[in-house]
């Protein structure tokens, strides 16, 4: 069996004899290994071994950026009830930089203490981490500790490559078009069900969706509805982890776990042509970073843990300072070539051990990924953040906090600093940044107020149409238009925008202005649908218009159109869902792995329901999507 000794103080580790058979003809030889431990390990206190083994839990929010909340600071908003036990009991890192905007890549850095151009994660896509890179789960797994991974939701799941030694990774979100994401709430009721199951120390990683879903309903611990806003959302996170917090106190486990809280990106703003994915400016990147040392129990009148670190840090050193937790040196692993550090020396006193103009690296990979362009980069060092584009600018974010005035590039003081910076990146891989095509990003930064879960205005409907004539040549635009016109019933904007190429757009516009003309040429799903004729409905191959076309068809005996109608309905359940998760996708930016084609123009059965005969088999349509 193991045989506990005690726990450093410093790191948190416990210290074990392993393998070794008790028994009374041992004990001298346990005492000598007790001594010759003692002797190894000089400089540390020990604790008994009945106090509860030391563990790690990383609480990992979206879209939290550092000036979500100000934990009092005159600076901030009125806000000191958000997260008020990391306010209170944490070293709060002022100035943590996340690798990059996309979540996946980012936590793929906190798994492995490397950069993405090192662990090859660099967007939320299907490329996930690959089982070479040794994570902190595996090397938790190898200390005999407990390990699990909670997510929310997207854009984090097991196709990620993140599941890799965690003993539980638990993904399991039961998505229905109401609801696409798992609540802050319902994660940590997760955890704390996986933690009473267990014994001994553990690491645990549990993501929170909620921020992204800005127009989801909250009620606080008073049964009182929340502001439905993105400040709604991370009330309901924070509110979630105080409940966290004293559920793991009252089990006595929160002196002895190390939890760190974290943004895994921030959230934007309405920088011009910057679309929260691609934005490496501070707003987007600097996040929140609040680390809750493991310690002994201390009295009430012992101040806690409870100081600020203002160096420039990485979500990679995090990943390396856990390795360090975990008693994996560097020299045993394979170690970022990009400068990461360990901040553990900093959770026991106010003092950064690493240079304050070191190297932070942040990406940007969702233009390549998206396919207009390639990866974006940034670097900062000490007060001076670069954006290297082919027009690089340099920024002194000393002088200049948002970030807004580049420094004159005619400046001598200016030129070296782009050529030393410009020289970092390229021996990294990276290249300057050739900014997209401008109807790409107006379109995304115009997609995500357009499909908020809300009714379409007058101004948001007028707004499309300018963009789209802006930009004539975009199919989605076009297809996004023809949506809202069915939406709205605006038969005249959908008859204008039909074209040669979509006849049924102006056959459909036309019925319902009563003008009627001629059914264009028809397809055999087409021809089933607006013929409402069974008898040619087996040559279309799509199930959903075969269903809705069978049970529209009155010459059909009464119990194969109710069979046809429940099928229908089971259909349009999915097709709701694949709906709701296109538009949320657009709305949060175009940051999920979700094809932007799905929503790019009506379906073809919502071209038919729109026709005026087919009222009764709509309103059957909305009571199936609820």
């Amino acid at each position: 069996m193991n045989v506990i000794i005690g726990r450093c103080s410093f790191t948190g580790q416990w210290v074990t004899i392993g393998e070794m058979r008790t028994s009374w003809v041992l004990a001298s030889v346990l005492i000598i290994a007790l001594a010759a431990v003692s002797a190894a390990v000089s400089g540390c206190s020990w604790q008994s071994a009945r106090a509860p083994q030391p563990s790690i839990l990383v609480l990992m929010v979206e879209n939290l950026g550092f000036n979500s909340f100000s934990c009092g600071d005159a600076s901030g908003p009125p806000d000191d009830l958000i997260f008020e036990s990391f306010c209170n009991e944490s070293v709060r890192f002022t100035h943590a930089y996340t690798p990059s905007t996309m979540s996946q890549a980012s936590i793929a850095s906190l798994l492995t203490g490397l950069y993405p151009r090192e662990h090859g994660v660099h967007h939320n896509g299907a490329v996930g981490l690959s089982s070479k890179f040794e994570t902190v789960a595996e090397v938790a797994k190898e200390a005999r500790l407990k390990t699990a991974f909670f997510s929310g939701g997207p854009p984090i799941f097991r196709r990620s490559g993140f599941a890799q030694g965690f003993d539980l990774f638990d993904d399991n979100i039961g998505l229905n078009s109401h609801n696409l994401y798992r609540p802050a709430l319902n994660v940590v009721n997760l955890f704390l069900d996986w933690q009473k199951s267990i014994r001994g120390g553990y690491i645990s990683f549990l993501f929170f969706a909620d921020p992204q879903f800005v127009d989801q309903p909250t009620v606080d611990d008073l049964g009182e509805e929340r502001e439905s806003s993105y400040e709604g959302q991370v009330s309901e996170v924070s509110e979630s982890i105080e409940t966290l917090v004293k559920e793991m106190k009252k089990r006595h486990i929160w002196d002895s776990t190390t939890v760190i809280l974290v943004g895994t990106n921030g959230a934007g703003s309405e920088r011009v042509a910057e679309p929260q994915a691609v934005n490496l400016y501070s707003e987007s990147v600097r996040v929140v970073l609040m680390v809750k040392p493991a310690h002994e129990a201390k009295p009430e009148y012992v101040k806690p843990t409870n100081w600020k670190i203002d160096s420039n840090v990485s979500l990679a050193d995090v990943g390396e300072t856990l390795f360090e937790m975990l008693g994996k040196t560097s020299s045993s692993r394979n170690v970022s070539k990009m400068g990461t550090v360990s901040l553990l020396s900093s959770f026991s006193e106010p003092k950064a051990n690493w240079a304050d103009d070191r190297e932070i690296v942040v990406e940007s990979a969702w233009p390549e990924w998206r396919g207009f362009g390639g990866i974006r980069a940034s670097l900062r060092k000490g007060p001076y953040f670069y954006l290297f584009d082919e027009n690089d600018q340099v920024y002194n974010t000393l002088t200049d906090t948002l970030e807004a005035r580049a420094l004159p590039l005619g400046e001598a003081g200016t030129s070296r600093l782009r050529d030393d910076f410009s020289a970092y990146l390229r021996s990294d891989g990276y290249a300057p940044w050739k900014a997209a095509n401008r109807a790409d990003l107006d379109r995304t930064l115009f997609g995500e107020e357009l499909w908020r879960d809300r009714p379409i205005t007058n101004e948001l409907a007028n707004e499309l149409k300018t963009l789209a004539l802006r930009y004539k040549d975009s199919a989605e635009l076009r297809g996004w238009r023809a949506n809202i016109d069915l939406q709205r019933a605006d038969w005249n904007d959908l008859k204008a925008i039909a074209g040669k190429d979509r006849p049924l757009w102006s056959y459909v516009a036309d019925m319902n202005l009563n003008t009627p003309k001629t059914l264009p040429p028809l397809d055999p799903c087409q021809r089933a649908l607006f013929t409402h004729t069974g008898e040619r409905n087996k040559d279309c191959g799509d199930d959903l218009s075969r269903a809705l076309a069978t049970w529209a068809d009155e010459s059909k005996p009464h119990k194969e159109r109710d069979a046809a109608m429940e099928t229908y309905n089971k259909l349009e359940v999915t097709k709701a869902l694949n709906d709701r998760v296109s538009r949320t996708n657009l709305m949060v930016g175009d940051v999920w792995d979700v094809p932007r084609s799905r929503w790019s123009e009506p379906a073809l059965t919502d071209l038919i329901l729109a026709m005026p005969d087919m009222k009764k088999y709509r309103a059957s349509r909305v009571r199936a999507a609820r």
